[in-house]
């Protein structure tokens, strides 16, 4: 019983610290979205991105792509629908390099 008061007082430490005070991004399709993180090689069809508090996303055919590694800010909308198999896809409408 000790131990697993232990492992979940250690599992709510790590999602503190992992939280970064960020506000959460919305999830429904067709939602206005703005993310900030770094271009990734982690996509299997799409190209992706790993936001700054760590969420996959997938980037919906953006006219010149980033390198991998770039890190951008990406503006669009969440998508309904998407072949990229993986993350939350968005339909990019931006991506401004920083």
């Amino acid at each position: 019983m000790k131990k697993l008061a232990i492992f979940l007082l250690l599992l709510t430490i790590v999602a503190c610290a992992t939280n970064n005070n960020q506000s959460p991004q919305p999830t429904e399709p067709g939602s206005k979205i703005v993310v900030t993180g770094k271009i990734t090689d982690e996509g299997v069809e799409c190209l992706a991105m790993r936001s700054d508090d760590g969420t996959l996303y997938t980037l919906g055919r953006p006219q010149n792509p980033p390198a991998s590694g770039q890190r951008v800010r990406v503006t669009g909308t969440i998508a309904g629908a998407s072949f990229c198999m993986q993350g939350t896809t968005i339909n990019v409408e931006t991506i401004e390099k920083l």
